[in-house]
Formats: structure tokens, sequence, C-alpha cells
């Protein structure tokens, strides 16, 4: 009897320990393994955001005129006074590369405003296979935006297509902005992610071949521990898909070992106890022990299931090694709970930066629109004047095709005028109905296009600024019509409860490109060749300057834009 007791509390103990053993060491890998990779990409994420705003250096120019006009008749006094040494020095960046439409590259200049000094064309601008990814047709709408390498230096670059600025004309080059990301750089993201983030090229002979044959552009992320540390490593590739840049952070393992050391001990004991009183043990064991460390694992599995970093583990009571584990776990959740609300703190920055961003954009602008109205006013005069008298002479179809000419001139004028007028809403209390219905008037539908609504007929009172509503609704639904390839439907609604006003725009059309989405408010990204890339983000600013949303969901079976205005405005 003795000897079937100490065999079954053998097994049992055993038993025990394999389970508690696997099922700590799984959930603590696990856990900090995600953690770790969460981390890197952290890193990876700073390079997007630097590759956005040099972008949003290089948009504006490329999409202009003069620079249009330049790659044909090149002339170098206006690349000289567009680019002199204090713009670089301004703008901090070091490149600034402009290809002709056949590959040329009519222009270069490669700059270190730090010594003041003026370095030798990267040798891979020169390569016929850089001109072939910038200029890829797939590509151009949105631009190129990445890394490239240059004699183990990495390249934040832009390529943008060079057009007019209406956009309407065939593109005639690229233009490459671009800078060093050099130590500078990294020290700035080290310090404001207070993480130690290290950048290394990946031909970086510090980086080991078993690392670099580890990762891969399907799977970009590794690590490697020791017993003190877990290193986690990044794959990034280059404008080319190549492998370009390795992204690494090293951590200790505080809460990893601590867990590793309670495991280590909390087994030995059982084991001791289980050998030493038999069946008191297994009892011990089964109402103190295996329960509580179960339902730990199951707490900790479920936490990271639900991604909950507020949840904590409930805290054995006691001073002993299990007590000590449940705390060591709430201090972990407690410090990811920090990173993350940093982390989210970070992101609402750059949200607030990109907002502050578009305003300037629309500003400029605002400003460009006048300048070109102003400067075009005059000639328009005199061009209906040549109309007038070519149909005074009976030349009919010339001054038809010039009063023509002139009609989409003035209505470019005045779209981008009203497209670029945003400044505070001037409330009054307007029919919201009415507005809608308004801006569907103005609207003419291609042919196979409907457009059907949902207004109602009594007075829906609001406090708004019903032109500049007005004028937003109508973009949304003027999108919704254009989306629509063939036969299909717009269909817009107004509701309301007793906070919100709500317009829904509904169509069954092509929908909008996942990679595309998350740009629809940029200013300028558009995805028709006739359009300025206004019309949304200027909706945008309309409807949150009413302390109002605007949402977009999108799918292959069309696209719904979901408008809420508080329907408690302060009057102006």
């Amino acid at each position: 009897m003795l000897l079937l007791l100490m065999l079954m509390t053998t097994i049992g103990t055993l038993g025990m320990w394999t389970f508690t053993n696997r099922a700590l060491e799984l959930g603590f890998d696990e856990m900090e393994v995600h953690m770790l990779e969460g981390t890197v990409l952290w890193g990876v994420d700073d390079l997007v955001d630097l590759s956005l705003i040099v972008d949003s250096s290089a948009a504006p120019i490329a999409a202009w005129d003069d620079m249009y006009d330049y790659v044909e008749t090149p002339d170098p006094g206006f690349v000289e006074e567009l680019f002199p040494d204090n713009v670089f020095t301004r703008n901090e960046f070091n490149l600034v590369a402009i290809y002709s439409e056949t590959g040329e590259l009519i222009y270069s200049k490669y700059y270190d405003y730090n010594t003041d000094s003026e370095k030798s064309t990267p040798q891979i601008l020169l390569e016929p296979e850089t001109f072939e990814t910038l200029s890829n047709q797939d590509l151009t709408e949105t631009g190129v935006m990445g890394l490239i390498i240059n004699n183990d230096q990495p390249i934040i670059v832009s390529g943008r297509p060079i057009l007019d600025t209406s956009e309407s004309m065939p593109s005639r080059g690229i233009l490459v902005i671009g800078f060093d990301f050099s130590e500078e750089y990294v020290e700035m993201i080290q310090e404001y992610t207070e993480l130690p983030l290290e950048y290394h090229t990946f031909n970086n002979p510090e980086i080991t071949d078993e690392i670099k044959s580890s990762l891969t552009l399907e799977n970009p992320f590794t690590y490697e521990t020791t017993k003190d540390t877990i290193k986690g490593y990044y794959l990034v590739e280059d404008i080319f898909g190549d492998p370009a840049l390795i992204v690494s952070v090293s951590q200790t393992r505080e809460v990893y070992l601590a867990g590793q050391e309670v495991r280590r001990e909390f087994l030995a004991v059982i084991m001791g106890i289980g050998f030493l009183l038999a069946i008191i043990a297994i009892v011990y064991a089964d109402q103190t022990i295996i329960r509580k460390i179960t339902h730990l694992t199951n707490e900790v599995s479920e936490i990271n299931q639900v991604d909950d970093l507020s949840a904590r583990v409930n805290v054995v009571e006691g001073n002993n090694e299990l007590s000590s584990l449940t705390q060591k776990i709430n201090e972990m959740l407690e410090k990811l709970e920090t990173s993350r609300n940093t982390e989210n703190q970070q992101r609402e920055a750059m949200e607030k930066l990109r907002e502050e961003s578009t305003l300037e954009i629309f500003e400029a602008a605002k400003k460009i629109s006048y300048l070109v109205h102003n400067e075009l006013e005059r000639p328009l005069r005199s061009m209906k004047q040549v109309a007038y008298t070519l149909r005074e002479e009976g030349k009919e179809d010339l001054a038809e095709m010039l009063e023509s000419s002139i009609k989409y001139n003035e209505a470019t004028l005045l779209e981008l005028s009203s497209l670029t007028n945003l400044g505070e809403p001037k409330r009054t209390v307007t029919d919201l109905n009415e507005v809608v219905d308004g801006a569907i008037a103005n609207i003419d539908p291609k042919v196979g296009a409907t457009i059907t609504a949902d207004t109602g007929d009594e007075f829906f009172a609001i406090n708004i600024d019903a032109l500049k509503i007005g004028r937003a609704v109508e973009n949304i639904i003027r999108n919704a019509v254009e989306a629509i390839d063939g036969q299909g439907e717009v269909h817009v609604s107004v509701t309301s409860d007793d906070k919100m006003a709500t317009v829904i725009v509904e169509d069954n059309g092509a929908g909008i490109l996942d990679d595309d989405l998350e740009y629809i408010f940029e200013p300028f990204f558009t995805t028709k060749k006739d359009s300025m890339g206004l019309g949304l983000p200027y909706a945008k600013q309309v409807i949150e300057a009413h302390n109002g949303t605007i949402k977009v969901e999108s799918s292959s079976e069309g696209t719904t834009v979901t408008i809420n205005i508080p329907l408690n405005q302060l009057s102006e």
C-alpha cells in the first residue's frame, strides 16, 4: 500500500511538474516575444513617419507648373534659385534629383548642410533600375517613398511624378527629395521613444550571417536570446524590394528570469513535498498550488488573448514565490500599459502634427489660388473680347471653342477657390434637408448612375455654415457618382437622434483600395486624373470645424460615408 501510494505520488508529482513547467515557460516566452516584436516595430514606424515628412516636401514641388516647364526646357538658373544651400539647411534634406521622362538625370545635388559642402551624386541614382522603379505606373499617383543605400549610407527618399498644377497633363519626369538617415536621426528616435533602438545596413558585419539568413521579406522578424537579454531584429526593404536596413533593440529579461527562478524553486518544493508527504502533499498541491497556477496561467493567457493591458492578475497572498511571481506579472503589465499609453500619446501628437500640416497646406493653396486668379483674370477678359470679336466676324466655331476653354478655366478657378476657402464656419439656423437637396441638385449624374435621396419634407433646423456643409456634402456625393462604372446608384439619407444629425452617402461602385483608404483625407491625394485631391480633405476640415466626424467604410461592393454633426452648435 505504501509503495502504491509512493508510486501514485511520484507519478502525480512528475505529471504536475511537467504541466506547470510547460505552461509557465510557454506563457512567459510568448508574452516576451510578442512585446519585443511590438517594440522593434516602433523603430520601423518611425522610418515610415520620416518618409511621410520628406514626401510632404516633395509633393507640392512636383505638382508645380514652373517645375513642369523646367523639365521640358531646363534652365540652370531656375533650379539654382529653387534649391540654394540655405533651402537644404532650412528643410534639413540632403538630396535633390530631377529625371526627365526618358530617364535622363538632368539635375542633381547632394549637399551636407552640417559641413556646408556638396558631395558627388550617389551612384545608385545613375542606375537605370532607379528610374524604372521611381516611374513605375502602379506607383506614380502617390509617389515612391522609402530607402536607398549609398555606400552603406541609408537615405530616406520620396520620388514624385512631375505634373502640372492641375495634374491633368502627362508626367514629364520624376522629382526625388531625400535626406541622410544619420546617427543624428537615430539619437533623435532613441530620445523620442526612450528605447535603445539601433539601425544597421543589411551588409553591416556586426549582424551575424545566422541572423541575416533568418530574416526574409516574408518573415522580417527574428530574435535571439541569452541568459539575461533578448534581442529582436526587423528587416526593412528598400524601394527596389531588396533587404536594406535591420532595426534592432535589446531588452533585459527581468520578468522572464524572475518567473523562471520562481518556477524552478516552486517545482522543487512540489517535488520535495510530493516525495516526503505523499498523500498530504498531493492534497496540498491540489488545493493550494496547481489550481492557483492553472488559474494564473489562464489569467495570463486571457490577458494575452484580449490584449487588455489594464487588466491585472489576482495577487496571491503571502510572502512566497507565487506571490512574488503574480506581483512581477502585474508590474510587467503596468509597464506595458504605460508604454502603450505613451505610444498612443505619440500617435495623437503625430495626428495633431498632420492636422496642422493639412491646415498649412490649405492656407498655402488658398494663397496660390488667389495669385493664380489674379494672374489669369486679365487674360480671360481679353480672351472673352477675342471671342466676341470672332462672333462679330462670323467665325462661330472658333468663338465657341474659345468660350468653352474660358468657361473651363473659370470653373477650375472657382472650384480651387471654393476648396481652399476654409476659415471659421459662419453658422446660421438652416434646413439641413434643403442643404443636402441643394448639394444633390448641383451634381449632373453621369450616364448609368442615379441619385436617390431620403431627406424628408419637414424643416430640419440646425445651426451650421450652410454654404460649406453643402460644398462638403456635394464633394462626397460627387465622388460616389464618379466611383460608379456603368449602372449604379448613390443613395443619400438624413437622420438624427437627440444629439446628432447624420448624413449617409452610400454607393455600389468599385470601392476604395485598402492601400488608398488611409490617404483619402490627405491634401492632393487622388486616384483620378482630372481631380485636385482637395474634395475629401476639405469635407473633413469643414465637418470637424463643426465638431463633427466623418467615417468612410469601403469594400469591393461599394462605399459608405457617414457624417455626424452635433445638433448643439454655438452661434457665431
